[in-house]
């Protein structure tokens, strides 16, 4: 008999003065970053949970929250490891060299600065704004190098702020945020190549594997929705729901060690977390008893191993158990 997956506890790393808003591993898993409502980004050792730096991201004299975090691929064509990119509310682009703690590079934009991510080499960033517009970045020049414009008239594009982008491939990005559009973008000619509706997208929600996109709505009904890439047509939906209140979504994403095969959402409202297999469409896990929203969930990239933040403070590193088999006494 097959027992089913569950999940377990490691730790839970406690700091009640702020807000979790990211976590994120490092490419080999060795590290943390916790991206905080202070303006602060804690780097922690995955491995005994030990506390190692702060990275100030405060430009001004008061508090400023992490938007987003991203480390540079281990892919990157750069010879420095451990880069990492946080953005801030106030508009923000920080990179940061996570093991001396020192700031490489500062980005100031007019706008707020809400969701980034890195394509697989780490050669460009892409950086979603509350002006509508994201702005791809050349990693080694930090100039902006392609611009996704905002729509207008009979031009597709965004018309609210973004809260979530992701590279597909080295020529598309999908994105998303209040205006309730799924974009995918084609890079090459700035166009949007396809679109769904629906999700409005509040956090880092979105997410892709193999022929599907992962959104997590931040609704009351039908948050969780898997898209098929090839033609943008809706695979599956669910309301999420736990003793009659919605779970509205702030994080969603796959797995990454196992391409993708389970993959989780979390928000607000119940304040839980959940767990399912990708092929099967099956809940086996839920996360619970938390008393704060949870803001971010990220899979470890080598292992069944995954971090969740929450609005009470807390860095809980989970372990994800696959199936085995149980031989049944007759």
């Amino acid at each position: 008999m097959e027992a089913e997956r569950r999940i377990e506890h490691e730790r839970t790393i406690m700091d009640p003065n702020v807000e979790i808003l990211t976590v994120r591993w490092n490419p080999d898993d060795s590290h943390i970053a916790s991206a905080c409502s202070d303006g602060t980004v804690k780097i922690y050792s995955s491995v005994s949970g030990s506390f190692i730096r702060t990275l100030n991201c405060r430009v001004g004299t008061g508090p400023v929250p992490i938007t987003g975090i991203r480390w540079r691929p281990s892919a990157s064509f750069g010879k420095t490891k451990n880069i990492l990119i946080a953005l801030t509310v106030e508009g923000t682009i920080m990179h940061w060299h996570a093991t001396s703690g020192k700031t490489l590079n500062t980005i100031k934009l007019d706008c707020q600065t809400l969701s980034l991510d890195y394509d697989y080499e780490g050669k460009r960033f892409a950086v979603g704004c509350s002006d509508m517009n994201i702005r791809i970045y050349d990693e080694s020049t930090k100039e902006v190098i392609s611009n996704l414009v905002p729509g207008m008239g009979e031009l597709l594009g965004h018309v609210n702020r973004i809260h979530s982008v992701k590279f597909l491939s080295d020529n598309m990005i999908v994105s998303g945020g209040w205006d309730n559009n799924i974009l995918l973008w084609d890079i090459r000619s700035g166009a949007v190549a396809r679109g769904m509706y629906g999700p409005q997208i509040a956090g880092d929600s979105i997410d892709s594997t193999s022929n599907l996109i992962l959104t997590g709505g931040y609704q009351i009904s039908d948050q969780l929705q898997l898209w098929r890439v090839d033609d943008a047509s809706l695979a599956y939906s669910e309301t999420l729901r736990s003793s009659e209140r919605a779970c509205m979504v702030y994080s969603a994403q796959f797995s990454k060690h196992d391409c993708g095969a389970i993959f989780a959402l979390g928000g607000a409202g119940c304040d839980e977390a959940y767990f399912y297999e990708t092929a099967s469409r099956r809940r086996f896990a839920v996360l619970n008893n938390l008393v704060k929203p949870i803001y971010s969930i990220d899979f470890a990239n080598y292992s069944n191993r995954v971090a969740v933040g929450s609005g009470d403070g807390s860095l809980r590193m989970l372990s994800v158990l696959e199936p085995t088999v149980v031989d049944q006494e007759i």
